[in-house]
């Protein structure tokens, strides 16, 4: 019997890409051993992608839609869409070609021969943009400080066992990324590509949400241990610089503290999935 990979992908506002995705995906060489299915995770449109949604079902038996009634966010759209899944696999992918689709039947590959997570490594960005590429080197060596991790893209397969004990853990739906820890016992690989930052349409992620973003993706992956001790440290910098200022200094450290200790407690705490209604949904 075959087995069934299903592609999650989140879409806002992507009513002239949606038409090309899929016809890169049917131009793939078909597997034997597998195949393939879309989940299309409409998150917040307020531009023509419900109506493409609907008629592109019509001609395409391995598609299946949700629309959710507002913006949750992209960790929480792929989270719903592995929720829904089930698949033995899937695989957590952009609609942009940011993730080529090229990549897929090499995963694949590696899913057959035994692997629970094939990793997709950009090692090359083309035609990015000066603060993207800044922030996202500043952002890797930052990232690598405080969770002594390398940072990875969520453009990755994993196995049906991985996917449903990942949904179930409120940090990961919010930023879909995972630590190595949860990695430990499975069977993985990597597959290396390049890509230009968004070969299809306008990115929708400025500079703000990105800086938020990678705050997010941090309090998601970083340790209770390793949080505590950080911010030990910090407050206790605080305190020490507050010994010869004044009480204004004191607090630009502790503002940003209760902050970063609230987001936390906000990430870990809340589960997306069952926030996210839908409003619409087609196959």
């Amino acid at each position: 019997m075959k087995k069934i990979i299903d592609i999650i992908v989140p879409i806002r506002n992507e009513e002239n890409n949606i038409p090309v995705f899929v016809e890169n995906i049917n131009c793939l060489k078909s597997n034997k051993l597998c195949s393939l299915q879309i989940i299309f995770v409409e998150d917040g449109s307020f531009d023509g992608t419900k109506r493409v949604l609907r008629k592109i079902v019509k001609g395409n038996n391995n598609i299946k839609y949700y629309c959710l009634k507002k913006g949750y966010g992209q960790g929480a759209a792929i989270s719903f869409g592995i929720y829904k899944s089930n698949a033995d696999a899937v695989i957590m992918m952009d609609i942009d070609e940011s993730h080529p689709t090229e990549v897929i039947p090499v995963m694949v590959e590696h899913y057959i021969n035994g692997f629970d997570i094939v990793q997709g490594v950009r090692n090359h960005i083309k035609d990015r943009k000066f603060y993207r590429n800044f922030g996202s080197k500043v952002f890797g060596k930052i990232f690598r400080l405080i969770i002594n991790d390398g940072f990875t893209d969520y453009f990755r397969l994993i196995s049906k066992s991985i996917a449903k004990e990942l949904v179930k853990n409120n940090k990961f739906q919010h930023t879909i990324r995972f630590n190595k820890g949860i990695m430990k016992g499975y069977k993985q690989t990597k597959v290396i590509f390049s890509s230009s930052d968004r070969v299809i349409g306008q990115s929708k992620y400025d500079f703000f949400r990105l800086a938020r973003f990678g705050l997010d993706v941090i309090l998601s992956v970083i340790s209770k241990r390793r949080l505590f001790l950080l911010m030990t440290m910090y407050l206790i910098i605080g305190l020490v610089i507050y010994n010869y200022s004044q009480v204004f200094v004191l607090a630009i450290f502790f503002i940003p503290a209760l902050f970063l200790l609230l987001r936390y407690i906000q990430i870990s705490t809340t589960n997306l999935i069952d926030k996210c209604m839908v409003i619409e949904k087609g196959a």
